[in-house]
């Protein structure tokens, strides 16, 4: 249940720092150590451990158009070989722990902007993450959705 934050102005590379740790970019120089192992040494299924262990939720909502919410949600969980039926029943969950178990069978672009960043939430969640990295989560979203994605946020600290 610990809370860490990483502030600075714009530009100065936050985004970048937690793309580095999932390894989506690679940093020109210097370690990232997690759990007392270097990220940058990982190759295969040990980086695939890292990814099913570190969850992401990013500014852009990153949802697959074509795909129903529950879809977007089971998606890595397929991808890694999962029972469709096993994920098909944790992407449920985890919606529901978010609040949007009712609109798992409509499409990305029938939702608000705070629905959306909490499918993203529900997606990084349904791996049982040990860590969470938010990349300004609210940046895009009006006023009253920010409230409505930061209640989901610190519902999760609360219950981690």
């Amino acid at each position: 249940g610990e809370t860490v934050v990483i502030m600075g102005p714009s530009g100065c590379g936050k985004s970048t720092l937690i793309r580095c740790v999932n390894r989506l970019t690679e940093p020109d120089e210097g370690t990232i150590l997690l759990g007392g192992k270097s990220v940058l040494d990982l190759r295969g299924s040990e980086l695939q451990d890292l990814r099913r262990n570190v969850g992401f939720v990013f500014q852009q909502f990153n949802l697959i158009g074509r795909l129903t919410v529950l879809e977007n949600v089971m998606f890595h969980l397929v991808l890694g070989g999962m029972d469709l039926d096993e994920a098909r029943e944790r992407g449920r969950l985890v919606l529901e722990k978010v609040g949007l178990r009712s609109t798992q069978e409509r499409r990305p672009h029938e939702l608000s902007g705070g629905q959306q960043q909490r499918v993203g939430i529900a997606r990084a969640l349904v791996t049982h993450p040990q860590i969470m990295l938010w990349d300004e989560p609210t940046a895009s979203l009006d006023p009253i959705l920010v409230g409505e994605v930061l209640e989901v946020m610190e519902e999760l600290v609360k219950t981690a």
